[in-house]
């Protein structure tokens, strides 16, 4: 732990009571369900430099928001700073990753020539509190694409919201939502979600993007409706290999609504 690089957020104490709002309402529902309004300002002492943040804790199951205070955050700096050349990342447990079959397959997908996230592993120092051995994995950024020798482009998702809602509902018992015959919401139900995009204030600017977004939607809509075939929507030769990758790695979740983005 010791020769790993140093994370070091200065959290003021109203925040932290936010983000303690946070894990105590994530604990109540079985899930955490964030939005804009969640993060809060910090900032995170990273070699020389101070670099400014917001954070919140990462949305997901209330299995992250555990008493060992392993809790996943998702950060996203201010001022057009960066950290190790990113504007948007996230601060995961690894144990919840497999360790380091992750940072193996997100290497293995880049030697395949298809885009991942860069991933790095750091101690986190949380207020003075030495958190332990994080993953920094990277979100969904420009640099993502640019780092990776793709132009700028736009990313969709399936917005899973309603998933994590029907989670909330049921008090966090998944077994309990995956058995009502009523919501019977799973992340295989792909055609019952909304499609969804990031950065979506930089797209409107943009007349390419806002273009590329407007085609990106209509195609997942037309595999969702059953008009498109999934060789007409995706590149299924790359698909193909990004499967058979999470199966060699033992990272099949990664195949999940939850995580899948579209570029």
């Amino acid at each position: 732990v010791g020769d790993l690089p140093e994370v070091v957020i200065d959290l003021p104490f109203e925040g932290y009571n936010q983000i303690l709002t946070q894990r105590e309402t994530g604990l109540k529902d079985g899930v955490f369900i964030g939005n804009d309004r969640d993060f809060v300002a910090a900032d995170i002492r990273f070699e020389d430099k101070v670099i400014p943040i917001f954070m919140r804790l990462q949305q997901g199951t209330a299995i992250h928001l555990g008493e060992d205070e392993k809790w996943n955050f998702d950060i996203r700096t201010r001022n057009n700073a960066q950290l190790l050349d990113m504007q948007r990342f996230y601060l995961i447990d690894p144990a919840d990753n497999n360790w380091l079959s992750e940072w193996a397959l997100m290497e293995n997908l880049r030697q395949e020539g298809l885009l991942a996230s860069r991933y790095h592993f750091v101690r986190l120092i949380l207020n003075g509190d030495d958190r332990g051995i994080y993953a920094l994995q990277e979100g969904f950024g420009p640099e993502l694409m640019t780092s990776q020798g793709r132009t700028e482009g736009v990313v969709v998702e399936f917005d899973v919201k309603p998933l994590w809602e029907s989670i909330a509902y049921f008090q966090g018992d998944v077994e309990a939502l995956a058995a009502d015959p009523i919501t019977n919401l799973s992340t295989a139900g792909y055609q019952f979600f909304e499609v969804d995009t990031f950065r979506d204030a930089d797209i409107a600017a943009d007349e390419f993007l806002s273009a590329q977004k407007n085609r990106a939607i209509s195609l997942l809509r037309g595999f969702q409706r059953g008009e498109l075939t999934a060789e007409e929507v995706f590149d299924v030769a790359k698909y193909g290999r990004f499967l058979a990758l999470l199966d060699l790695w033992g990272a099949t979740e990664g195949a999940s609504l939850v995580n899948l983005r579209y570029y």
